[in-house]
């Protein structure tokens, strides 16, 4: 026997919960810990324990978005604060957090 679990046909997943403040002030700290390598292919963000959210989370999303979509790995956004919801109706970006 040789130890190897059977496959789930499920993709690799990795789960983030932002915890905290998402706001000018940290979201830099967030990307640099997103942007680290990892092998997934697919990311959850679950933004259920974020306490304040700006324009800036939207930002972030953004940007990880397009850096996860360079290396092929899909986002998937899980409990977005309604400020960020906000934020994006204004500046009609909603398909950002699809």
């Amino acid at each position: 026997m040789s130890g190897a679990k059977p496959s789930t046909g499920l993709p690799a997943m990795k789960y983030v919960a932002l915890i905290g403040p998402l706001t000018m002030n940290t979201v830099g700290g967030w990307f640099a810990e997103l942007s680290k390598p990892f092998s997934e292919k697919m990311v959850v963000l679950d933004f259920a324990k974020v306490t304040e959210a700006d324009s800036s989370a939207l930002a972030m999303i953004s940007a990880i978005k397009r850096d996860f979509s360079s290396r092929d790995v899909e986002v998937s956004i899980k409990d977005l604060p309604q400020s960020v919801k906000v934020v994006a109706d204004i500046y009609d970006a909603a398909g950002l957090l699809g």
